[in-house]
């Protein structure tokens, strides 16, 4: 019997919690998701430097006459976005101690959005350079309109692909830290 008027007094009354109390479950829920946007981040570099890898080994293996020159763009392109990875991760980790978990956290979603926006627009960029540089390498007697329509379709290809890789490892950190920052705006102090 006392169990069920606990019950009921628990579901009458309103409990609240002080603010302290809200930044410091918010402030976990949010270190834990951001462990994992790390991760899932780390995870992304990896598979990236390996198809870079993968893709210089292809040059060498087709025998490419200039095959230093696309390997060097290959890599070189590796590297911008390594300088991209390593710069996002930094902005993503450090916590402004003079704002809030939740503008801390505002913050961590607006640049985990715009490190996957970059994606969109470096790595189709960088198809149709490496596109471009492969037909001039390998000296083709195609026409011009033939030669934009395959470098086009490679970046609709490759943007198309990017798509769904960001959206296949990147869409449950971004809805994590999105459904923190909406738990805790609606939430009653």
């Amino acid at each position: 019997m006392e169990l069920e008027e606990l019950k009921n007094k628990v579901q009458k009354d309103d409990i609240k919690y002080s603010s302290q109390e809200l930044e410091s479950i918010f402030e976990i829920k949010t270190l834990s998701t951001v462990q994992r946007i790390n991760r899932t981040m780390l995870i992304d570099a990896l598979v990236m430097t390996g198809l870079t890898a993968l893709l210089v080994g292809v040059t060498f293996y087709l025998g490419l006459k200039s095959r230093y020159v696309v390997s060097s763009q290959i890599i070189g392109a590796a590297a911008i976005l390594l300088v991209h990875y390593k710069i996002k991760y930094r902005l993503i980790n450090v916590f402004n101690p003079n704002l809030s978990i939740v503008q801390n956290s505002e913050r961590t979603y607006k640049y985990l959005k715009r490190y996957c926006s970059a994606y969109y627009i470096i790595v189709p960029l960088l198809t149709v350079s490496l596109g471009a540089n492969l037909y001039l390498q390998l000296n083709l007697d195609w026409s011009t309109i033939a030669v934009f329509l395959v470098i086009l379709g490679m970046a609709i290809i490759t943007l198309a692909c990017t798509h769904l890789i960001i959206k296949i490892i990147y869409s449950k950190p971004i809805s994590r830290i999105k459904a923190i920052i909406y738990q805790f705006n609606n939430i009653d102090i």
